[in-house]
């Protein structure tokens, strides 16, 4: 007595290993779109973190600002250049840097009032 093994064509063969090809590519697609959807909820998180780190800066830095009394201000020495001298810079870099260093050499200034700091109001 033999087992008798059904035969099997290969176009059955194809199409069993289609089958398989697709169930495999449709379980990749679902473990990408799941990992999407987590990457997604992270990076609302790290949004949120962000402003609200940039708005403690904000207020430091006013905090920082409302410490001086006035307001400071950039002090320029008038001068009347040197005869012969190969080291006079024009009044205008003669500038004095302020006291107090702001925290980004960049930063616009700030309005009195605390502005909260936000993604939805950054332009595209």
């Amino acid at each position: 007595m033999s087992a008798q093994l059904p035969e099997i064509t290969f176009d059955e063969y194809l199409n069993e290993q289609l089958i398989n090809s697709l169930n495999l590519q449709t379980n990749v697609i679902q473990n990408l779109a799941q990992y999407s959807r987590h990457i997604s909820f992270q990076l609302v998180d790290i949004k949120n973190d962000v402003e609200i780190l940039a708005n403690r800066v904000i207020a430091l830095h006013q905090q920082q600002q409302s410490q001086f009394l006035p307001p400071l201000q950039m002090f320029v020495q008038p001068s009347i250049p040197p005869s012969n001298s190969l080291c006079f810079f024009p009044p205008a870099m003669q500038v004095f840097p302020p006291l107090h260093k702001p925290f980004f050499s960049t930063t616009p200034d700030l309005p009195n009032k605390p502005v909260p700091f936000s993604f939805s109001t950054i332009e595209p």
